[in-house]
């Protein structure tokens, strides 16, 4: 019969918890500018901890997809106001670019 553990982290405004037969050495929390919880989760380890923390993170537009999406989407950036794709694109790139520098990353170790 498997064995399972209950892992509870503690973290500035939150606690999450997890009953599980895996072992985990770290959880981490991503949190957004009004203290709500973006992600959350437990890892192996810390390092795994950090990358699964970064990779929940909200993505940038690539330079590739904004030209996907300035070929295809300029009647779209002209019905939310913008004068070009390239401006809608733009405006996108800066609003995930601020949300992603208010949101906050918690490592906590586990024991």
């Amino acid at each position: 019969m498997t064995k399972i553990h209950t892992y509870i982290a503690t973290f500035a405004n939150h606690t999450i918890t997890r009953k599980s037969p895996h072992h985990y050495g770290a959880a981490w929390l991503v949190s957004e500018a009004d203290g709500s919880i973006h992600a959350k989760g437990f890892a192996r380890d810390e390092g795994l901890a950090y990358a699964a923390a970064g990779s929940s993170m909200p993505r940038l537009i690539s330079a590739r997809d904004a030209r996907l999406l300035r070929s295809y989407h300029a009647e779209l950036a002209k019905e939310h106001g913008y004068k070009s794709a390239e401006a809608w694109v733009a405006a996108k790139r800066d609003q995930t670019q601020a949300r992603r520098d208010a949101m906050t990353i918690e490592i906590a170790i586990l024991d």
